[in-house]
């Protein structure tokens, strides 16, 4: 709480050197606070610039969606598709392990790849260029079906309609990998 109002009085924490050895020196010290079971503690805690993002920024996490980056993701368009004042991804190895281990769900949420797409990148589609939704879509192919069956398993086909409905996805080249 001290912390807190003193940053927010001051700026203390704005000069703040990203190195992981004082980000992670402050949220081990904060994991000691009754935050888990404190709405307000947990609060102060998220309005803190501590948090790395995957861009290496410190921010704060108040006022946006969280969300755990999954390791080998397709970055491609990335500030167009998760603008940080709205969106902010967090490295699954980064120091907010020091504040709460491995349960992230203090924090935000751990979605898979086909979640990411279906709820954040695709709705920002057709804010890409040609290249960045061609990289996204080789991900797909590559990486989330590599085993594709045209004639779709269930858990496909909620994923494929989105997709199909896109309408930026008009070219012979989408054709070929759809």
């Amino acid at each position: 709480s001290v912390l807190f109002h003193m940053h927010y009085q001051q700026n203390i924490l704005d000069n703040l050197s990203s190195s992981n050895n004082d980000i992670d020196s402050l949220l081990s010290y904060l994991s000691k606070t009754n935050y888990r079971h404190d709405y307000q503690i947990m609060n102060q805690i998220k309005a803190l610039p501590l948090f790395k993002s995957i861009q290496g920024e410190l921010t704060i996490l108040t006022g946006k969606k969280v969300y755990l980056w999954p390791l080998g993701f397709c970055s491609a368009g990335y500030n167009k598709w998760a603008p940080s004042d709205t969106v902010v991804f967090l490295h699954p190895q980064g120091s907010w392990k020091r504040l709460c281990g491995n349960d992230f769900s203090f924090l935000g949420l751990q979605l898979n790849g086909k979640d990411i797409y279906s709820h954040i990148i695709f709705p920002q589609f057709n804010k890409l260029n040609a290249d960045e939704r061609r990289q996204h879509l080789l991900y797909i192919k590559d990486n989330i079906y590599p085993h594709f069956k045209f004639i779709g398993s269930p858990d496909q086909i909620p994923f494929v309609t989105i997709l199909k409905e896109l309408k930026c996805l008009e070219s012979p080249v989408t054709a070929q990998l759809l």
